[in-house]
């Protein structure tokens, strides 16, 4: 399963059922985002280390916390 090609749809349930943690989401996107941004310039700012600390504090919370603020998590 490679998580950046999930649906948002896909992603959340996922998310939801503890399949993917809200780290590991963050992660896929970020190493996505790495990969093909140098050709595209699509962001201009970075904001890694911010969302990694944000989707560990998701993760932390538990499984209801996480389920909630899975949202903030699909790009």
């Amino acid at each position: 399963m490679a998580i950046h090609t999930l649906t948002a749809t896909e992603l959340l349930a996922r998310m939801a059922a503890g399949e993917v943690s809200a780290v590991e989401a963050v992660e896929a996107h970020i190493r996505r985002i790495e990969a093909v941004d140098p050709a595209i310039n699509a962001l201009p700012v970075r904001r890694f280390e911010a969302a990694l600390a944000e989707a560990r504090a998701a993760d932390a919370a538990g499984p209801a916390a996480r389920a909630a603020a899975a949202v903030a998590f699909c790009p």
